[in-house]
């Protein structure tokens, strides 16, 4: 697993907080990903002008986004983002990746 945590504004529209690039594995229900997966923190503006962060998974065989959470949107707790995180790479996110020390 290659981690990296950077911010990157993307146009003024979303900012790349952190990303893992996750080799081809087996999900806990079995599921068989025979392809490279990268995992993204992004924070985002939301609807009503504030900002939310997401968590997106892009293959890197097939190309294209197939995993966001939340599905729309941006959420605004750290913590379910966090919980998130960890659930979808057994990894915990660095300190600091909210831009907070």
């Amino acid at each position: 697993m290659a981690e990296t945590s950077i911010a990157w504004d993307l146009g003024g529209h979303e900012e790349l907080l952190h990303a893992v690039y996750l080799p081809p594995h087996t999900y806990e229900d079995g599921a068989t990903v025979g392809e490279p997966v990268v995992t993204a923190l992004f924070r985002e503006p939301t609807a009503n002008g504030g900002s939310g962060y997401t968590i997106r998974e892009y293959s890197m065989g097939r190309g294209g986004m197939f995993y966001r959470f939340p599905e729309e949107g941006g959420h605004w707790s750290r913590t379910i983002i966090r919980e998130e995180w960890y659930r979808e790479t057994e990894s915990r996110l660095p300190k600091g990746v909210f831009g907070d020390l």
